[in-house]
């Protein structure tokens, strides 16, 4: 609930900011797209907040077998459809392969600075529509 409330401040922010400086329906829908953008941008980066914090522990079991220990929160950027998001995310260095590991990018398919897999998704589509 807290979240929502905070989303439509910022939405109810950014509109009010932007009165008077339409001339047309079209300028209207342009400031309208960008505010929900931006208003989206900041859910996904406080849904991934929420998600990341639940994958905080002290140490994650290896895929070599040994143990990684948490080291600290490390920054990362997402290419989505919303646009870039920023996010921070454990990460986690194995004692024994000196592997680096980052367990939320691994559980929901984050690849940061590379578009996201619905970007890849509208991309093949553009791309097949365009050879019909």
């Amino acid at each position: 609930m807290e979240d929502t409330i905070e989303l439509e401040k910022m939405l109810s922010e950014y509109f009010s900011q932007q009165l008077g400086e339409a001339a047309s329906l079209s300028e209207m829908e342009q400031v309208a797209w960008r505010s929900l953008l931006a208003v989206g941008r900041r859910a996904l980066e406080r849904w991934l907040e929420v998600e990341g914090a639940e994958e905080a522990s002290r140490t994650i079991a290896c895929e070599c077998g040994g143990e990684a220990g948490y080291v600290r929160q490390r920054a990362a950027m997402l290419r989505a459809v919303l646009g870039e998001v920023s996010h921070r995310r454990a990460y986690y260095l194995c004692a024994s392969c000196r592997q680096g590991v980052y367990p939320l990018d691994h559980r929901l398919g984050l690849r940061p600075n590379e578009m996201s897999g619905e970007i890849e998704w509208l991309v093949g589509m553009l791309g097949g529509r365009a050879t019909v």
